[in-house]
């Protein structure tokens, strides 16, 4: 093994980061077993690896208290330890490295700033990459993979991740999360192939919490949020094993912005929304989920321009929740097309659904019946501004005894039955 600043050379790696000063260049080769720690004064140092490895047990493999410290093309384990860390007043760039930590998480930012560049956090027995204690991580580039925890959590008030371009976080326990104050901003990447959640927001993350152009594909949800606010903004939810998007609360109510998604193939729902809160959509293309496109259950679901379809049960459905609070949708010119029961049902005590403009039609054909709209066990609907309810399998709107449907300046026609039957 080998450590040489300039033409000098060094029994360690340890008395090389000593003796560095800021702007010199560490270069390494071989294999070092001893921790590197590297100090406030060598700020601005950075350690670059040819063929290079560091390996520890019990210890960090590197501690950065330094400034703009860099280290490049270097393989980092640890074992029993953190693999990586970056305390409070440290500044760290990570360039084209493997890491691995068994037993504990790949990278902490623990008050400090990490900015990882094409590098891979694999294998981690807890965390791949962990901001805590007001922690800051940027990623641009980052492979987080087979972490036995989330590959990326934000964890704390003031504790943020930002990843970028082509960052990857698959077939971790989730892909990434936030809670407990945390925030995540993340664009143009990918959480998949995680064994829970592609991302999962809370219990009580911070306001602010964004995904942009993100590809969440077959995780078990696509995306799950808990008491805590987020931002979906052109993203891409394919092939969940339970639900493209879950949303709870234990905490306080949540807040959710879907806007150009498209939420596709997921074995039970689309879109659950249970517990207090609101979840607003724009844009949306729902489509062959194995129940229903929309799942409202004690929530508030408001959705404009949205495409519900070729769902296999029905394509909103509304629902009292098991406490006795009341779902209530809210649906601005969307379509409801080609779902194998019910465009709509509103099943439940006070349970509401507003069908403002937009179509319900093509709706039925599937083993468990078939409605445009079907209204029962005391839900109210109304359908106005010009919705058009047609061409639907069975009736129009059905209206079981003790229910309300209420129908104003709108179309109901071309269905197979009757255009509203009312029990």
């Amino acid at each position: 093994m080998t450590a040489v600043i300039g033409s000098k050379s060094f029994a360690t790696l340890d008395e090389a980061i000593k003796a560095a000063r800021s702007g010199d260049t560490v270069k390494i080769s071989g294999e070092f077993s001893s921790p590197v720690s590297v100090p406030e004064s060598a700020s601005g140092v950075s350690i670059v690896g040819d063929n290079a490895t560091i390996s520890t047990s019990g210890k960090p493999a590197i501690m950065c208290a330094g400034r703009d410290v860099k280290v490049s093309n270097v393989t980092l384990r640890s074992k029993d330890a953190t693999c990586v860390e970056v305390p409070v007043g440290g500044s760290l760039s990570i360039v084209d490295c493997k890491i691995t930590a068994t037993g504990a998480s790949g990278i902490v930012a623990s008050g400090g700033l990490v900015r990882a560049e094409n590098s891979q956090v694999e294998g981690c027995g807890l965390y791949g990459v962990l901001a805590s204690d007001a922690g800051r991580v940027e990623c641009v580039g980052l492979t987080a993979t087979g972490n036995a925890k989330a590959g990326l959590l934000a964890r704390g008030a003031g504790s943020i991740i930002v990843a970028k371009g082509r960052t990857e976080s698959r077939k971790n326990q989730h892909g990434a999360g936030c809670d407990e104050g945390g925030k995540l901003e993340i664009s143009d990447s990918s959480l998949s192939e995680n064994q829970f959640s592609g991302c999962n927001v809370g219990p009580n993350g911070a306001k602010g919490c964004k995904l942009e152009r993100v590809d969440m594909v077959k995780n078990a949800f696509g995306c799950s949020i808990n008491s805590s606010e987020l931002f979906v903004t052109g993203c891409a939810i394919r092939d969940s094993s339970k639900v493209g998007v879950l949303t709870k609360n234990t905490g306080a109510p949540y807040s959710v912005t879907l806007q150009t998604c498209q939420i596709v193939e997921s074995k039970i729902n689309g879109i659950t929304a249970e517990g207090q809160g609101v979840l607003r959509g724009k844009q949306l293309l729902v489509t062959d989920s194995q129940t229903s496109g929309v799942l409202v259950d004690g929530s508030v679901v408001q959705l404009y321009l949205s495409t519900i379809s070729k769902n296999e049960v029905d394509a909103v459905a509304v629902r009292t929740s098991a406490s006795g609070v009341p779902g209530r949708a809210i649906l601005q010119q969307c379509t409801l097309q080609a779902n194998r029961r019910f465009g709509a049902s509103v099943l439940g005590v006070k349970a509401q659904l507003s069908m403002q403009g937009g179509v319900c039609s093509g709706n039925g054909g599937g083993k468990l019946g078939s409605n445009g709209i079907t209204v029962a066990n005391g839900g109210f609907a109304e359908v106005v501004g010009g919705a058009k309810v047609i061409n639907n399998k069975g009736n129009g709107i059905f209206v079981a005894k003790g229910s309300v449907a209420n129908v104003r300046g709108s179309t109901v026609e071309g269905n197979e039955e009757f255009g509203a039957k009312v029990e």
